[in-house]
């Protein structure tokens, strides 16, 4: 997608205009795409400041990632029924850790910390219709958009990745985005 088809999409969603603009700049209460020397940036704009929500050197990856943030804000009706597809993961999740209580993490970029010596316990887990929210050892936090499936391969738990995945690990400043294109 691409920012025309960006905005043929949102208008074809019905959504207020003044609540997004493609061009940049500062409007009041705003979800800004802003196209940069250095590629994209995603910002929302309050009282004449930006607060920043991601930068991509890719086009079709900010266009998607605005979509989903303005899905996640509800301002976009997320328009497929994934609360049935999160509650299945989650318990599947939940069954999965019942077992094997702890588990390595291995994120699409390779292992977080040293493979097989950071083992992480489930702390939290929770989902709606827009995401499923899994938070390991109280600090590392994964949030999935649109998530298709839990995979058990032996004693691997697999999460299929098909839209955004949010990895945290020490506050707003950590964050990775891994985008499926």
């Amino acid at each position: 997608m691409n920012k025309d088809e960006l905005n043929k999409y949102l208008i074809n969603t019905g959504i207020n205009i003044n609540t997004y603009c493609l061009e940049g700049g500062l409007p009041s209460e705003t979800y800004c795409l802003e196209k940069t020397q250095e590629g994209w940036q995603i910002y929302y704009s309050e009282r004449g400041k930006r607060s920043s929500l991601g930068k991509f050197e890719e086009e079709h990856v900010a266009c998607r990632y605005f979509v989903m943030m303005l899905k996640n804000d509800g301002i976009i009706k997320h328009q497929s029924p994934n609360e049935t597809i999160n509650h299945k993961c989650k318990t599947e999740i939940e069954n999965w850790f019942e077992i094997h209580t702890y588990a390595g993490l291995i994120l699409p970029d390779g292992w977080f910390g040293r493979p097989y010596d950071s083992m992480c316990r489930l702390t939290n887990l929770k989902y709606d219709e827009q995401k499923l929210y899994i938070e390991l050892d109280n600090y590392l936090k994964l949030t999935f958009y649109d998530t298709q499936n839990v995979l058990i391969d032996k004693n691997d738990l697999i999460i299929n990745i098909s839209g955004i995945l949010l990895f945290n690990w020490r506050g707003d400043r950590s964050t990775k985005y891994y985008i499926h294109t």
